[in-house]
């Protein structure tokens, strides 16, 4: 870990979560889904920022929810429109993250209601 910065805010083990089978779509909608994820990126853009990213297509909307290795919810962001969002590692409190290991999960929303929730992911904050 000596190769990065101090100061930054150090994400391990990130890797773009592939989804692989069909999205999840109501029964009442009776339409046949467009919505497509093919990857999502979480990377530090600034020390004290993170930029989630879903690539994909027919994408509405976002959410991204963090938690404490315990499971404790830390941050959510509610639905947001687009495909990009950033998190300035403020608890929804106001609290700013210690360092440690923290999970999150992405939930994606398609123009046609479809929704596709990512697998818990990991990183660290390490100032």
């Amino acid at each position: 870990m000596s190769n990065f910065p101090q100061w930054a805010v150090q994400l391990l083990l990130i890797a773009a979560v592939v989804f692989m089978g069909e999205p999840r779509v109501s029964p009442e909608m009776n339409v046949s889904t467009e919505m497509r994820v093919d990857e999502i990126l979480a990377k530090a853009v600034t020390p004290e920022t993170i930029r989630f990213m879903v690539q994909g297509q027919g994408i509405w909307g976002i959410q991204i929810q963090v938690l404490t290795s315990q499971q404790r919810l830390v941050y959510d962001s509610g639905f947001v429109t687009g495909t990009t969002h950033e998190w300035n590692l403020l608890s929804n409190q106001g609290k700013q993250l210690i360092n440690g290991v923290y999970l999150y999960t992405v939930t994606v929303i398609g123009s046609r209601h479809e929704i596709i929730r990512s697998s818990l992911q990991r990183f660290v904050v390490l100032r």
